[in-house]
């Protein structure tokens, strides 16, 4: 029980983790890198969460409000028809589609007041090349804005899914955009590749009552997209603050304190970094399950302590 407290209070006691100054580098590194994964549990729960809110946003109304008629069921009958879904490799695959074939609809319908114009692409192509250019998106000069309405744009192709809510405005546009309710009528583009779907295809069981529950499918699918991509993005964000980040930290306080303190080499301070990054992860983690911000400044926590403890070391005449 003696040797279990000890170990605790090195874990927090500056005059205590004295006695890590000198392990392997590789322990070290390997307690940095479990920092990683710690903390982006909670990260990446937080953001899963979120999703629901994301569904809610005003640019994929048009896609959950697709409306339940005639023309929209039967439009999903010949989609079904085609066969098309992500095979392993992660590429939209149609089975009965014809190579380099371009499937272009616009519903147009009412809602909330304002008429929504829905432009759905299927660029189908394996050997062929794309027929539509989507690097500059669809622009407002191509489709000019009517009063009380609003262009959406959904493009499938092998690779990924496009969608635009809106039309590209220019820089004169931009300084000045349509307004409809509290909503800027201001283009953006979101490409979703496959890969970050473990499933996607076309098929509705019936699609000749139930074709438009394709609209809040794709829907779901663009908020998984956007899901998962925000956690690929906090992953490495995560990385950057807990290892490369204070690695900066380690290097600069090596140089500032090494020819006073009782530390003196690089690894000495790298290891004591280390284990004084433990309770600030612990910390961080606890807090991040409810206020997830937390994570933002973890390197700010870590490294006001990392100075206390080594203030402690350097400056006690207990450290021989």
């Amino acid at each position: 029980m003696q040797k279990f407290t000890d170990f605790l209070l090195s874990l927090v006691s500056p005059l205590k983790m004295i006695r890590y100054r000198s392990m392997s580098v590789l322990i070290a590194i390997i307690i940095f890198l479990l920092s990683v994964q710690v903390i982006y549990f909670p990260y990446k729960q937080a953001i899963r969460k979120q999703a629901p809110e994301i569904e809610t946003d005003y640019s994929l109304f048009p896609l959950k409000a697709l409306p339940n008629t005639e023309e929209v069921n039967n439009f999903v009958t010949e989609l079904k028809s085609y066969g098309c879904a992500i095979d392993k490799s992660k590429r939209l695959v149609c089975a009965n589609l014809t190579d380099g074939t371009l499937i272009e609809k616009t519903f147009v319908f009412d809602y909330e007041g304002y008429t929504k114009k829905l432009h759905f692409y299927l660029d189908y192509y394996q050997d062929e090349e794309p027929q539509l250019d989507l690097k500059d998106g669809f622009a407002s000069k191509d489709y000019p804005y009517v009063e009380n309405e609003e262009d959406y744009f959904l493009v499938l192709t092998p690779e990924y899914i496009y969608y635009q809510p809106f039309t590209m405005l220019t820089k004169a546009e931009k300084e000045d955009p349509v307004k409809h309710g509290d909503y800027s009528l201001v283009g953006f583009q979101i490409n979703l590749p496959y890969s970050y779907f473990k499933d996607f295809t076309l098929s509705v069981d019936e699609p000749e009552v139930k074709g438009y529950s394709l609209g809040p499918y794709l829907a779901r699918k663009i908020v998984e997209g956007i899901v998962e991509i925000e956690i690929s993005r906090s992953l490495l964000n995560i990385l950057l603050t807990t290892v490369l980040l204070p690695l900066v930290f380690i290097f600069m306080f090596w140089l500032v304190f090494k020819r006073t303190g009782h530390l003196k080499y690089f690894k000495e301070y790298y290891n004591i970094a280390a284990i004084s990054s433990i309770v600030p992860l612990l910390v961080t983690f606890g807090v991040a399950w409810f206020f997830p911000v937390v994570i933002n400044w973890y390197i700010f926590i870590f490294s006001l302590f990392y100075i206390f403890v080594l203030y402690r070391i350097n400056n006690s005449p207990e450290v021989v």
